[in-house]
């Protein structure tokens, strides 16, 4: 009896052993998991969002990339980067680090493998010198689209987002330790899928830094004669994308996209007027006397020319931009006919450039206001409370070189994944017939001739040919006691065979187009000199 119970408590203290023995086991291998995992640190080096590419595939964001290192601050590795001429980089690490925290630093150039340093190639989203900046918007400290393409298409850059991020050990004191450089994994090629616009990186590089050097503040648009697609876009003053917090409080509103606000549109609207008149049967060969001035109804408008301009053709007024000739016009055509016309070209409505990224809605007169004589007269040649953005000139010119056709100006072209692929395109945009091929033919040749003899000399290339029309838009308000007087011109480049269409806005820029008209002049011989005139122009 005594034997069976030794045998069995034998058995059990064997039992509780073998237990106690895997149990042992078990809680070294955790202990040991867990101790490993707490001795490792991961840190991000850099981090990537999708790109937004132009025609060409040319990157207008993440077109530059650098190195960044994540550097352990111990003195060795300092040593290292003196050694090889980094010492802002030194400095920095020394600046911002604590005791034993490995520091991100960008580097001027790559180093040669070196313990307790860990380096990437990574993309500067903007650069120093972004293109397009209120376009393509900006970002903000959690890589999210605040403004421009940026926001509109966020969804798909961010899908197409990616980083750059080192494994390194530590010791007990959490303290990073110096067994290599550290183990990195690298995901920044995403960033290669992302966006295709319709802008030409080269034309908006050229017409950037032209606008920028001529006007303190405006806009200019180039768009392809052809597609109407827009290639440059640019609103003055620029602003820095990386910086944008130090462009909040500057009077100049630099962050105000200026190619998608109103303003006052003066004499370019006159196209709308003479149009509406030749649609509606009028010669262009009608003529009207000016004195000076019209009055009508208790009110005076004067001419540009205050002794007059005397009898003249449609044609002769388009080339002198008389207003007394477009008032008589207007005044025997009737509000209705020029406003429903108006509005075929856009110019009651808001503009959808891409989907959720639209211009202001432009500002007509009322059918009760235009009862009024002195408010149809004031209609008739752009002023009055008639306002649109630059894209609706834009949209007005394209039609007029596109047989009478107005679409809106379109920017997106599609999507593209990692490999450059596409993955999608943009719908095409619709368009309208507003204009007979006649009455847009005819309004050409006066364009023409307003450039070659009129008000817009100050417009012609020194080689090829151009047309257009000035604008000079009076606002009613004043600065310093001077008025405020909204500069346009509007056209085409070469006259002969258009290639581009092209409107610059100056703000607060004076009569007769006189800092516009120079602008276009000169983003003309831009093109010419840069070879891209013979390059786009259809049936060259």
């Amino acid at each position: 009896m005594k034997k069976r119970v030794y045998a069995l408590l034998g058995g059990i203290v064997l039992l509780l052993g073998t237990v106690s023995a895997r149990l042992w086991v078990l809680s070294r291998d955790s202990l040991e998991a867990a101790s490993v995992q707490q001795s490792s640190r991961v840190q991000t080096i850099a981090v990537s969002r999708g790109t937004l590419y132009d025609r060409y595939m040319q990157p207008l964001v993440n077109r530059y990339y650098g190195v960044k290192a994540s550097v352990t601050p111990y003195e060795p590795m300092l040593e290292a980067l003196r050694m090889h001429g980094e010492e802002e980089a030194e400095r920095y690490v020394k600046g911002c680090a604590s005791e034993g925290e490995r520091v991100v630093v960008p580097l001027s150039s790559w180093l040669p493998p070196t313990v307790g340093i860990a380096q990437v190639w990574a993309p500067d989203r903007y650069g120093a010198e972004a293109l397009a900046c209120h376009l393509i918007g900006y970002i903000n400290g959690d890589s999210a689209g605040v403004s421009g393409m940026e926001k509109i298409f966020d969804e798909v850059l961010s899908r197409y987002s990616g980083s750059a991020s080192v494994s390194y050990q530590v010791d007990a004191l959490g303290r990073a330790a110096l067994q290599g450089a550290g183990r990195v994994e690298n995901t920044l090629q995403n960033a290669k899928g992302g966006v295709v616009l319709t802008l030409d990186a080269q034309i908006q590089a050229m017409v950037q830094q032209t606008a920028a050097e001529r006007l303190e503040r405006g806009a200019v648009l180039v768009s392809s004669a052809d597609s109407g697609e827009i290639l440059a876009a640019v609103s003055l003053p620029l602003f820095d994308p990386n910086r944008v917090e130090s462009a909040l409080s500057r009077e100049d509103s630099p962050l105000l996209d200026r190619t998608r606000i109103n303003y006052d549109l003066g004499s370019v609207f006159k196209l709308v007027t003479a149009a509406a008149a030749l649609e509606n049967g009028i010669s262009p060969d009608t003529v009207y006397v000016c004195r000076g001035c019209c009055r009508l109804q208790g009110a005076t408008v004067y001419c540009h020319n205050p002794l007059g301009d005397g009898a003249l053709t449609m044609r002769e007024a388009m080339i002198r931009s008389c207003n007394c000739y477009f008032i008589e016009l207007a005044l025997d055509l009737g509000a209705d006919t020029i406003r429903e016309l108006a509005q075929r070209f856009g110019f009651s409505a808001a503009l959808d450039i891409v989907d959720g990224y639209e211009t202001s809605r432009a500002l007509m007169p009322t059918e009760d206001e235009l009862t009024v004589e002195a408010a149809l007269a004031n209609y008739a040649i752009g002023q009055g409370t008639l306002m649109a953005t630059p894209y609706h000139i834009q949209a007005l010119m394209t039609s007029l070189v596109r047989d009478g056709v107005w679409c809106v100006p379109s920017i997106y072209r599609g999507e593209v994944n990692e490999k450059g692929e596409t993955v999608g395109t943009a719908p095409k945009p619709e368009e309208e017939r507003v204009l007979s091929a006649r009455t847009a033919k005819e309004l050409r040749s006066m364009l023409e001739a307003v450039v070659r003899e009129g008000t817009g000399q100050a417009a012609m290339p020194t080689e090829g040919t151009a047309a257009g029309k000035t604008g000079t838009a009076e606002t009613g308000w004043s600065i310093d006691g001077e008025p405020v007087v909204q500069s346009w011109f509007t056209g085409y480049y070469p006259a002969e065979n258009p290639a581009y269409i092209i409107t610059v806005l100056s703000e607060n820029g004076g009569t007769n187009g006189r800092t516009a008209a120079p602008v276009f002049r000169e983003v003309c011989e831009e093109l010419t000199r840069a070879g891209l005139v013979e390059k786009a122009t259809p049936n060259a």
